[in-house]
């Protein structure tokens, strides 16, 4: 055996132990995408971790208040909630309050590259978020970078936290920008009134109506910016909102701003709603419903793109309480203002309602990005053009009326002018008011023009004979068809009328050929050019006019001009013809596949390179088939005028020799060495895809030896190679070769197949086979057949290889282990000893095999099983014949022993059994063929038989009297045949006279067994005992109907038909009769008996005269009249209003039976109450209500009060009689007569008890400071207090070691408590004495050459700190950094667990940084600007902020840590000398820009696959460019490449 063979084996090993390891599962918490699942959350720790991670739960539901106000020593939230993934919050009625000292934090709640939907599912929606903060312009709720908020109920609330000591108050619930978006379809968002009205920022906000915005700050309910996009379908707003588009440009397909409905308490601003050069596809801003409560105001630009068609505002509905003011701007023409210019407004007004006015006017400002100049104010004329494109078609519904817009008779019906003298630039604004305290209406579409087609398709028109013309021949007929909008009913309402007409020109005449007038109530006109009309100009001028009452309003819209150019239509050319291409060989394709002469035609080779077929040049005989290239692969030619024939040719081409695997030691190369069947231009070798060497463009000749290096890999394991080689252009691969670096294994053991101990017939082959590394060839198999041991034996057998296959033909015993050549221990070269016997069975004898059972009859199936000696090679087969020869006309199927044969025919039936072997055998020529040894046959005869059985059954019943009874029959073997629900088997029955047999039901059991029931009913006539016998008829029966069948006999299925002894009583249908005053009666129908019952009497029913009646509602008396019966009224009193104290009550006697009434409004005497006297008690009444008197037949309660010292004994009645429940209990009570009352508690002195105090470690006295010396009287007041401390140690606290006592407070070294009725003995205990020194949150220090600022006090004596600088005489002189683990402070030991904001930033001479192993954050720009920076140790950093090293010039090597989860924004700008960058196995998010501009990266190793998010502009173009060139190679996790690839959309 080779050592390179060893090796392999050894190299594939490995690489299946890694790969086995590298599938050990991972634990996660994974959730079902259609969970809708609430997970309850009750703190703000539990919040935190469930919004704030990407994984589920994704719906929480806040189970109770939570407030951050007590974290952090009171200083609140210290961290942004930054919320991840998809997540729904219900605040479920709770209030959740963000509450935070920290001035910086600006942000309460983060929602990026993440959705949060909020609502509230509480009944009251008592729901609400409440964001407390100290800082300038905080944000509750801040949404960007591809964040969307959606709130659908609950509230938002900011307040400003009263501890500030701030000035500006300005606060927002919500702030949007930077890509995020926001929806809100409910709830309430609330800013308090002094963050936008106690200050200049909102009276700037919005000036007079005339005025021009200006851009102020204040509390916003809602704010934009940047790119965001907002969608308002509901919700109240209680506070201002400011929607600021900016200047950026807007790449939506759906308008950026919507508003279709929601309440806004406060003013409303659209700001700023400029594109920039290339938008104005898409309206920015739409309000189209809503209730505005404040004033409105939008800042609209027209947009600057050729056709200025797209307005960016647009007002279509909503219902405006008080002024809305729009302020657009208007670019010019080339920089010019022509005269009478119409202007291309940016925005367009289509509905709304107006409650006070609407007004607009020219901004006063430029475009400073624009490169086209701005008109400046609007002069008095031009307001109408302003009004005319802002309204359009529309209609105005107004006080005064209702008036079509652009009707210029009454422009100054629906709006006016007005000249602004505010600015030194003047100008008009155009203004509509509403007029006699009726609001405006914006009609939209009202009138005008649609559109114009030709031939269905749409068309452009033009004024004043300008404009392209539409060209067409004259073979067939066109359609022109005009199209303008039907009138609105308001305008018809009002007088308004189309006045419409047609003009016709032709060519070569200025007069009008034809005016065609068109009815008012048309909408459309159509004109037909028919086939064949002169060539000639044909032109229309459809002048769609108003009226109003029958005169023109002044609107003449001569806009709607069309010239048509009709040419004579050419002759046909002839129809060219089209010839085929074919491949001949079919190797090839043609596109197209027919062509005429001229046409290209493309032809490709099929690429055979995958079958070892290279292509080398196309031939053709066709004449005039010249190819591009005949030598590539595809190409193509110039059609010429006939059929052509192409054929590609092909060469088979080959490795002639392959690449070996080889196993080289660790750290050592390898080589590969290949031949080719063709000269090749190029070798490459690749792993997988990758290429890992390159020969460059180069000759070698066919044969020519090619000698690749293998670089040396440092540890051990494999890699997969393939040897690439262009030939021709076209790339061939050879086999796939694996190189292995490996340490020698210990050699394993050998197993052999089949096992030791089997038998075989003739000869067997056993397989010798390495048990651990078979396959690989690491080690070769050493092996005797002599029974010695082959490590020894001189003769010993190599097989060279790890598999050795060995033919016997007699008993024998073979020894055998694993053997390498190559190795040196023992243990390496010699595996264990193994030994296995293989024993003849026979040379060509085979056993005949047992069949279990021998035979027997059966009903329904049974299973038989076959066994035989078990020999190698050999099985068993059987076959199942009635009749016959088995070894002639048998058909014979393989044993499986895991079923056994079932065996279920009907009747008899024999099993035939015998073993085989297959063997290779010769005829007398030498041809092969396979022969099959047999036994003899084994054999077994098996009868399938059949019956029917009864049930257990009783069929009882009484003669005369009717009976029913099912009984059930069972067939075994059989089942039966033509038998149907509702047939008569009384045939079948024994039956007693007067009953009948029908089946009731069959039912299957299984295919040859059926259940059939039998109902037996009638009324038997004779009495019966006898067993019940069944007999199926044979045509009844499917398999055996021969004969009938009896069913078995049943001891327990019998009839019980006796006599009626007892005569049953029938009163069915009888009357009742009167029998005497309390009873009626029914008589028996045979006459034989009575039924007495009690009378049924109706209510008692008043006579008035004082009787009352009532009858029986089932008898009648003998004469056929009702039985009454009549008695006088029971009285009672009733009592109406119950007598109080000094107020009398009322009653009246009422009958128990009929309720009549009489002596009503009798009156009743007024109550009184008399005196209780306690003395050395209380007395109370009802729920402890105190008295001194009490009303008679009251329930009083008196309870004893005894002094201290003093002790009840009981109670003494001095006056009034009563009796008291219990004299001895402090609490007892009496009935209170018709008199006072007087009652005494006896009291009497305790005794005095005294009881022994121990303190230790400290004193007692009593009174004023008398120190104890005996024993103290129980109840005594006592104070104890401590001994002063030792040096270093303070009092800890009171420790009672016994005696059940309690002391005022055991923390205080003097302290107090009552002694108890027993001794007691109590301890002063002490502990170490705190630092002395004082340190704060917040509070800065130094430590060596560093300024740090204290984060957290967690205990006595541990917190945290930041470092937040250098001292300033070190920072440009300090060359190297080492972050401390700690920085301690006046005794506290504090750990640095951040490095903060700009801590180190533009240190001139900084080269390295070394971080603590207590450091996790990196703050925003903490080492920016340091340009000679080039070396970072990250140890356990888990975040680095934006812009931390932006600028570091000097920095070529980064391998971020791998605890690192968070790559900031910027974090590494600029840093231009970068070449390698390693990213840590926890990296999940690269963020925007984060290695913007650095564009010389050679190569990204990614060392995890945790990488979720790589934000689109992580790398510059040009990086991103290297790296889809390869000029930046990715290494490493597979999983993470492709999705840094994906979100870099790098293909």
């Amino acid at each position: 055996m080779t050592k390179t063979n060893t090796r392999s084996r050894i190299v594939s090993i490995l690489l299946v132990l890694a790969m086995l390891l590298t599938m050990v599962p991972i634990n996660a918490v994974t959730a079902n995408a259609a969970d809708t699942s609430w997970t309850t959350v009750n703190t703000y720790d539990q919040l935190k971790a469930a919004l704030s991670n990407q994984n589920p739960p994704d719906n929480i539901k806040l189970g109770s208040d939570i407030d951050t106000g007590t974290l952090n020593s009171g200083m609140g939230l210290l961290d942004t909630l930054a919320v991840k993934g998809q997540k729904q919050l219900d605040l479920n009625g709770h209030t959740l309050r963000l509450f935070t000292q920290k001035s910086a934090l600006g942000d309460l709640i983060k929602v990026e590259n993440s959705s949060l939907t909020l609502s509230d599912s509480s009944a009251a929606q008592t729901g609400r978020i409440l964001g407390v903060t100290s800082g300038d312009a905080d944000v509750l709720i801040n949404v960007w970078e591809n964040g969307k908020f959606t709130m659908n109920s609950g509230k938002l609330e900011v307040e400003v936290y009263t501890g500030s000591l701030r000035g500006v108050l300005w606060r927002r619930t919500i702030d949007c920008h930077y890509g995020g978006e926001v929806v809100i379809n409910g709830g309430t968002l609330y800013v308090p009134p002094k963050t936008y009205e106690d200050s200049n920022a909102y009276t700037t906000q919005f000036f007079d109506e005339f005025d021009d915005l200006h851009n102020g700050s204040c509390g916003y309910t809602l704010i934009t910016n940047n790119d965001s996009k907002v969608t308002i379908n509901g919700g109240t707003f209680q506070g201002p909102v400011r929607m600021n588009a900016g200047n950026s440009k807007w790449n939506g397909t759906t308008s950026r701003v919507i508003i279709t409905g929601g309440t806004f308490e406060k003013d409303v601003v659209l700001n700023g709603a400029g594109s920039k050069a290339g938008d104005g596809k898409v309206t920015l801003a739409e309000i189209k419903g809503g209730t505005f409560l404040g004033k409105v105001q939008a800042w609209a630009a027209a947009s600057f793109e050729s056709s200025f068609s797209t307005p960016e505002v647009v007002i279509s509905g909503g219902e405006f309480s008080k002024e809305f003011w729009l302020r657009p701007k208007f670019p010019l023409v080339n920089d010019n203002e022509p005269e009478g210019m119409a202007y291309h407004v940016a925005a367009k007004l289509n509905g709304g309602t107006f409650h006070e006015g609407f007004s607009a006017d020219k901004n006063y400002g430029n475009y400073v990005y624009s490169a086209s100049a701005v008109k400046q104010r609007l002069k008095g004329y031009e307001i109408y053009q302003l009004a005319d494109k802002l309204l359009g078609q529309n209609a105005i519904q107004t006080g005064n009326g209702t008036f079509a817009a652009q009707d210029n008779n009454s422009y100054n019906k629906y709006f006016t002018n007005y000249r602004k003298s505010e600015h030194d630039s003047g100008g008009y604004a155009f203004i509509i008011k509403a007029v006699n305290n009726q609001p405006t209406t914006i009609i939209p579409n009202a009138w005008g023009m649609k559109s114009v087609t030709l031939d269905g398709n749409p068309i452009d028109y033009f004024k004043d004979w300008k404009g392209t013309v539409e060209r067409m021949d004259n073979s067939t007929a066109h359609t022109l068809k005009f199209e303008w909008n039907p009138l609105a009913k308001e305008l018809k309402d009002a007088g308004y009328s189309y006045r419409a007409e047609c003009d016709r020109y032709i060519s070569g005449s200025s007069a009008v050929q034809q005016t065609d007038t068109i009815a008012a109530d048309k909408t459309s006109h159509t004109v037909t050019i028919p086939a064949g009309a002169d060539p000639k100009v044909y032109s229309y001028d459809l002048h769609l006019n108003l009226q109003k009452n029958g005169s023109n309003i002044g609107i003449f819209s001569n806009e709607h001009i069309v010239k048509l150019v009709v040419n004579e239509a050419p002759p046909a050319p002839p129809a060219p013809v089209a010839h085929s291409i074919t491949i001949k060989n079919t190797h090839g394709t043609a596109n197209p596949t027919t062509a005429i002469a001229g046409e290209t035609v493309t032809v490709k080779a099929k690429d055979w390179t995958g079958s070892n077929m290279m292509f080398t040049q196309w031939y053709t005989d066709t004449p005039g088939v010249t190819f591009a290239n005949v030598n590539d692969r595809e190409t193509t030619f110039v059609m010429p005028d006939c059929d052509v024939v192409v054929n590609p040719g092909f060469q088979y081409v080959s490795f002639t020799k392959q690449p070996l695997d080889s196993w080289p030691q660790v750290n050592h190369g390898s080589k590969a060495t290949v031949t080719f069947s063709a000269p090749i231009t190029k070798w490459e070798l690749k792993e997988g895809n990758t290429t890992v060497a390159s020969s460059g463009n180069l000759f070698i000749n066919t044969g020519n030896p090619i000698t690749v290096d293998i670089p040396a890999k440092t540890s051990k394991g494999a890699k997969i190679y393939t040897v690439v080689v262009t030939a021709n252009g076209q790339k061939f691969s050879s086999d796939k070769f694996m190189v292995s670096w490996i340490d020698w294994p210990k050699a394993p053991e050998v197993e052999f197949t089949p096992a030791d101990g089997t038998q075989f017939v003739g000869e067997i082959q056993v397989t010798v086979s390495d048990a651990l590394y078979a396959g690989e060839e690491i080690f070769e198999i050493a092996y005797t057949t002599d029974g010695t041991d082959p490590k020894t034996s001189t003769t010993t057998q190599y097989a060279n290889t790890d598999t050795e296959r060995i033919t016997l033909t007699e008993t024998t015993t073979i020894k055998a282990r694993t053997y390498n050549h190559d190795a040196a221990a023992d243990a390496e070269k010699w595996g264990p000893l193994a030994t296995a016997t293989f024993t003849k069975y026979s040379d060509s004898t085979l056993p005949m095999p047992t069949i279990t059972p021998e035979g027997m009859t059966y009903t329904g199936s049974i299973t038989a099983y076959l066994t035989a000696p078990a020999l190698d090679g050999v099985k068993m087969e059987y076959c199942l014949m009635q009749t016959g020869d088995p070894n002639t006309i048998g058909s014979w199927a393989t044993y499986d022993p895991e079923t056994g044969i079932t065996v279920n025919e009907f009747g008899t039936i024999t099993l035939y059994a015998r073993t085989f072997k297959e063997v290779d055998a010769y005829t007398s020529d030498g041809l092969y063929y396979v022969e099959t040894l047999t036994s003899e046959n084994a054999s077994a005869t098996y009868t399938r038989t059949y019956f029917a059985a009864i049930d257990n059954v009783t069929v009882s019943g009484k003669v005369g009297k009717t009976l029913t009874q099912d009984v059930v029959i069972r067939m075994n073997g059989d089942h039966f045949e033509n038998v149907t629900a509702g047939d008569d088997v009384s045939a079948w029955f024994n039956l007693p006279a007067g009953l009948t047999a029908n089946v009731k039901e069959l039912s299957d059991a299984n295919g040859y067994h059926r259940t059939l029931t039998v109902t037996i009913s009638g009324m038997p006539t004779a009495t019966s005992a006898a067993a019940i016998t069944v007999t199926i008829p044979k045509d009844k029966l499917y398999a055996n109907n021969t004969t009938d069948l009896t069913v078995l006999s049943n001891t327990n299925a019998y009839y019980s038909i006796a006599l009626d002894a007892d005569h049953q009583h029938d009163y069915t249908g009888q009357p009742y009769l009167y029998l005497d005053p309390g009873n009626h009666y029914q008589e028996c129908k045979a006459g034989d008996g009575y039924n007495i019952q009690a009378h049924e009497f109706t209510a008692w029913t008043d006579n008035g005269n004082g009787t009352h009646s009532h009858h029986c509602t089932a008898c009648k008396m003998t004469d056929g009249s009702t039985y009454t019966e009549t008695a006088e009224h029971t009285w009672v009193w009733v009592v109406d209003q119950e007598a109080a104290l000094g107020q009398p009550g009322r009653q009246h006697e009422e009958c128990t039976g009929c309720h009549a009434k009489r002596s009503e409004n009798t009156e009743i005497p007024a109550l009184r109450d008399y005196a209780v006297t306690v003395t050395g008690g209380t007395a109370t009444v009802a729920a402890g209500t105190p008295i001194t008197r009490a009303m008679e037949g009251v329930e009083v309660t008196v309870t004893a009060q005894a002094p201290a010292g003093t002790h009840f004994v009981k109670w003494v009645v001095k006056a009034g009689g009563v009796t008291l429940a219990n004299e001895t209990s402090a609490t007892t009570t009496f009935i209170m007569p018709a008199n006072d009352v007087t009652i005494e508690a006896e009291i009497a002195e305790n005794p005095v008890e005294s009881y022994t105090l121990t303190v230790i470690k400290g004193t007692a006295s009593v009174a004023a400071g008398t120190p104890i010396t005996d024993k103290i009287a129980q109840n005594t007041v006592v104070t104890v207090t401590a001994d002063a401390p030792e040096t270093g140690k303070v009092f800890d606290k009171w420790v009672v070691l016994e005696g059940n006592v309690t002391l005022a407070d055991a923390t205080k070294a003097t302290t107090t408590f009552t002694m108890p009725g027993n001794d007691v003995k109590i301890e002063a205990t002490y502990k170490d004495a705190p630092p002395s020194h004082s340190v704060y949150v917040g509070m800065t220090y130094t430590a060596g050459n560093f300024i740090y600022q204290i984060t957290s006090i967690d205990t006595a004596t541990l917190g945290q700190s930041k470092v937040i600088g250098v001292v300033a005489a070190k920072k440009n002189k300090i060359t190297k950094i080492t972050i401390p683990d700690r920085a301690d402070c006046k005794g506290y030991r504090l750990n640095v667990t951040a490095v903060g904001d700009k801590a180190f930033k533009s240190m001139k001479k900084l080269k390295k940084v070394t971080f603590g192993s207590n450091v996790k954050v990196i703050g925003k720009n903490a080492f920016s600007n340091c340009k000679k920076l080039n070396k970072i140790s990250f140890k356990n950093i888990t975040t680095i902020g934006n812009n931390a090293f932006a600028g570091c010039k000097a920095l070529k090597k980064l391998t971020i840590g791998n605890k690192v989860t968070v790559i900031g924004k910027n974090a590494f700008k600029k840093c231009s000398k970068l070449e390698t960058v390693v990213i840590g196995k926890a990296v999940k998010t690269i963020s925007s820009k984060a290695f913007i501009g650095d564009n010389k990266i050679k190569k990204i190793t990614f060392k995890g696959k945790k990488l979720k998010t790589v934000n689109k502009n992580a790398f510059s173009k040009k990086a991103k460019k290297n790296i889809k060139s390869k000029k930046t190679k990715l290494k490493g996790n597979k999983k993470a490449i492709k999705l840094f690839k994906k979100k870099l959309k790098i293909k």
